[in-house]
């Protein structure tokens, strides 16, 4: 929850969830269509273990993840292989699933499309996907002649 929710008393661990978070929402499809292999998260609510000392104490009993709650998160994807790329939070009794956010940019379809020639230009491959976007879309920036009303100065 930590990777969703800010909690300041956790910053680099909030921040570690969250890029993880992200990592498997991207890796995904990735993975699904390279290695047939899923990948999903457990976002963990609050739980005790040796870990934090006095966890315990600064939190009340209806705020900690019952490990039969973190039992049913990890089986949610282990019973159902067709699952990836999903992230579900555990609460004291409950899971509750993490859908993407609404893009509000407008331009869904770019946001969340795989581009192909750069994935090659970092990965040194293509990745293989079938909804990758292979070529620069039609009226970008640089062909209707609009690049320097975008270009920042580095």
């Amino acid at each position: 929850m930590l990777g969703v929710h800010p909690c300041p008393s956790f910053l680099e661990y909030g921040a570690a969830k969250a890029a993880i978070n992200h990592w498997v929402r991207v890796m995904a499809p990735l993975l699904k269509s390279k290695e047939n292999t899923t990948i999903n998260a457990v976002m963990m609510g609050p739980v005790v273990t040796p870990v934090m000392p006095a966890f315990s104490k600064a939190l009340m009993p209806e705020e900690l993840v019952l490990p039969a709650t973190i039992h049913k998160a990890y089986h949610r994807f282990i019973d159902d292989d067709a699952r990836t790329g999903e992230t579900v939070e555990t609460a004291h009794n409950g899971l509750f699933p993490y859908e993407v956010a609404e893009d509000l940019s407008g331009s869904k379809r770019r946001n969340m499309l795989m581009y192909e020639p750069w994935f090659a230009w970092v990965h040194g491959e293509a990745p293989g996907l079938s909804d990758a976007l292979r070529e620069p879309l039609k009226g970008n920036a640089e062909d209707s002649g609009r690049i320097k009303d975008f270009e920042v100065g580095m």
